[in-house]
């Protein structure tokens, strides 16, 4: 693989892929995309780094577990750290939302901005991406 041998790689992935996939499931829970996504990362950072691995100090599957491992955990934070922004931009929305209706307001007036609103919605979406920032 350090050569830049394509077969190195394939032999790697057919030997160890499965190792990795049963890891990294154990890891996620029932979260499949995540699998497949630490997955794939986990052999891409096998491939960029394969110039660091010492077979002195460990074995190959050790590594590669260990790679996997740390795939996961970063995973599993930029996850985390995009849910809690999710979390908050929503939390903003609705407390906007709550300021712009009047819960004493008839509901055909609340029935209008929510057809004002779903209009608005539909007019920026169909900006070009140049403006959709």
């Amino acid at each position: 693989m350090r050569s830049g041998d394509r077969t190195a790689f394939d032999s790697l992935y057919t030997m160890f892929s499965e190792r990795v996939w049963r890891y990294v499931a154990r890891l996620a829970g029932g979260d499949s995309e995540m699998v497949a996504d630490v997955v794939q990362e986990t052999f891409l950072s096998v491939v960029r780094s394969c110039e660091q691995i010492d077979l002195e100090r460990g074995c190959v599957s050790g590594w590669i577990i260990r790679i996997a491992h740390n795939s996961a955990m970063e995973s599993w934070r930029r996850r985390k750290r995009t849910r809690l922004s999710d979390e908050r931009i929503l939390a903003e929305r609705n407390g906007r939302l709550a300021r712009w209706f009047d819960e004493t307001d008839p509901p055909e007036s609340l029935l209008a901005g929510q057809e004002t609103a779903a209009l608005v919605r539909e007019c920026l979406a169909s900006l070009p991406d140049e403006y959709s920032q």
